[in-house]
Parts: C-alpha cells; sequence; structure tokens
C-alpha cells in the first residue's frame, strides 16, 4: 500500500502503522514521509520492517535513515518470492508456495514483534 491511506480516515482509527522499506534512497525518503504525515494525523506508534534483505545489506544505515521509526525485523530477500507467494493446491485451498513456508517463522516473529509492540503502547 501506498501513502495515499494517511489521507483518509480509517488511518485514525489504526494502533500502529507498519512502514515497510528497504535500503533503496526512495524508500527510507518516503518512510520519513510517512511518518511526518502520521504525526499529522495524530498517529505515534510507527514500527518499519526492512524487505529484500541480501547479507550485503546496510542495516544500521537503514536504522539510521529511519531516525525514530524503531526498525522491527527483516524480511531476506528471496529471488522465489517473486513467481508468487501462494499457490492452489489440489483441495482448491491456498498454500504457502516453498519459498514462503521456508520462511514463514520468521514472519510469524515478526507479527508476534508487532502485536506486543502495539499491546505495550
Amino acid at each position: 500500500a501506498g501513502i495515499e491511506h494517511l489521507g483518509r480516515a480509517t488511518a485514525q482509527s489504526m494502533d500502529a502503522l507498519l512502514v515497510v522499506v528497504d535500503e533503496g534512497l526512495w524508500s527510507l525518503q518516503t518512510a520519513r514521509r510517512v511518518r511526518k504525515l502520521a504525526g499529522d494525523l495524530g498517529m505515534t506508534r510507527l514500527l518499519a520492517v526492512a524487505n529484500g534483505v541480501k547479507p550485503s545489506t546496510d542495516l544500521e544505515t537503514i536504522r539510521n535513515a529511519l531516525e525514530d521509526i524503531p526498525l522491527i525485523g527483516q524480511i531476506p530477500y528471496e529471488e522465489r518470492f517473486r513467481a508468487g507467494l501462494v499457490r492452489l493446491g489440489e483441495e482448491q485451498t491456498l498454500e504457502p508456495t516453498e519459498a514462503l513456508a521456508q520462511h514463514l517463522p520468521e514472519i510469524e516473529q515478526l507479527l508476534e514483534t508487532i502485536e506486543n509492540s502495539i499491546e505495550a503502547s
């Protein structure tokens, strides 16, 4: 999703806003813009997750660029994600692809961190 939700009243009813960033300059600038727009709406709880993290990704640079938005986790770069996140199973149910299933524990931990962070505020 983009920043258009910050212009709607729906944003005011959220407990927290999760900003997904990568190490690109545009992404980090957008995260700071989101922080300002969210602050203008009275939203004080912002969290960030780094997406597409490679071994060469400098997470400290991302943390510094986010300033006061806590970086609570990361999703690794996985070429297989580009093929899609779900597949249709034999019983016509959506199932995670092998790539997603391999990273589900990390994603579940991120969701738990988000929930705990919201409950603590």
